[in-house]
Parts: C-alpha cells; structure tokens; sequence
C-alpha cells in the first residue's frame, strides 16, 4: 500500500478545516475559567479570614520541612 499523495493529504486538511470551521461557527472562546471566580467572594465578609486562616495554614505546614 503506497502513501497517500500530497495533493491527497492538502484535501483531507482542507476537510478537516472545513468540518472544524463548521463545529466552531463563530463562537467567542470561552472565558479563561478563573476569571469568573476571581473576586467571586469579596463581598462575603468572613473572606478576610479564609485568607487569613489560608495563610496561617501554609506557614505552620513549611515550618514543619525538614532540610536535610
């Protein structure tokens, strides 16, 4: 079985573009996902304190590395 030609293989890309092309339609991307949640919780006042606690909690786990 021989390889398919080049001319062969432009028409299976210019196919494949073309069902792509079709799939897409003119949809926007989406947004990048962590957009919508940054700022999500800002008017939750016991958000201070998750950091807060979000940062002590950090801290206390590299003060328990050990070097070598």
């Amino acid at each position: 079985m021989s390889a398919p030609s080049i001319e062969q293989r432009l028409e299976d890309v210019e196919k494949t573009v073309r069902n792509l092309q079709r799939l897409v339609g003119g949809k926007e991307p989406d947004p990048n996902w962590l957009d919508r949640f940054i700022g999500s919780m800002d008017q939750f006042p016991e958000f201070e304190d998750i950091v807060r606690y979000g940062r002590e909690f950090r801290e206390s786990v590299t003060d328990l590395v050990v070097e070598d």
